[in-house]
């Protein structure tokens, strides 16, 4: 694909069919207590999805304490990332 972009005029085609339009995301859907995950697989994905910047990071709350997690990776049988702990007022 990359030799037509590059040695061949390429023309633009109007896009056909209905818009779709999706709503931003809100911070409480990032809860990680209110989702159903059940292995590391599925924590991974959750927490990598919402590591993108303008989106609410992956959290669980303790008590008055939130722990958000980013920058999560595979390491062997565990997941490895970033958290930050903050004090709910």
């Amino acid at each position: 694909m990359i030799p037509n972009f590059l040695f061949e005029e390429l023309v633009p085609k109007k896009q056909l069919g209905e818009v779709t339009t999706f709503q931003r995301r809100k911070p409480d859907q990032s809860d990680l207590t209110g989702v159903s995950i059940y292995t590391l697989s599925k924590l991974y994905d959750f927490v990598r999805m919402l590591d993108a910047e303008g989106y609410p990071k992956a959290y669980i709350e303790l008590n008055n304490l939130k722990i958000e997690f980013s920058e999560v990776h595979q390491k062997n049988s565990k997941l490895v990332g970033r958290f930050e702990v903050i004090e709910n007022e």
